[in-house]
């Protein structure tokens, strides 16, 4: 099934709903890019420095380098939730330990 939550596809389809080519300002008002911005989860520096590895020096994008850019935003998110995970047992309670079981082997 398709993963939970926002894509880039349907990201790509609010800011672009006739599928043309959007604004480097349009991109960067999604919510995908806005949200972390203003928790403090991304910073401006970031941002343009992904742009640039994504994008180049271009301030319009089609979908092909939309979905670069929002893929190389995500991957960061993707690493910082793989660093923060708890180790098993670490919790201290038993039902902790019986629902990473499951998780194991369900795999």
């Amino acid at each position: 099934g398709a993963p939970a939550g926002p894509s880039a596809g349907s990201d790509w389809a609010t800011v672009s709903p006739d599928g043309t080519m959007v604004s480097k300002t349009e991109v960067m008002a999604c919510p995908f890019v806005a949200e972390p911005l203003m928790d403090g989860e991304l910073d401006s520096i970031e941002v343009e420095e992904i742009w640039e590895s994504t994008v180049g020096e271009g301030f319009m994008v089609d979908q092909t380098l939309f979905v670069a850019f929002w893929e190389a935003i995500d991957d960061l998110f993707e690493d910082d939730e793989e660093d923060e995970g708890v180790p098993v047992g670490a919790g201290g309670s038993g039902a902790a330990g019986g629902v990473d079981e499951g998780y194991e082997a369900a795999l």
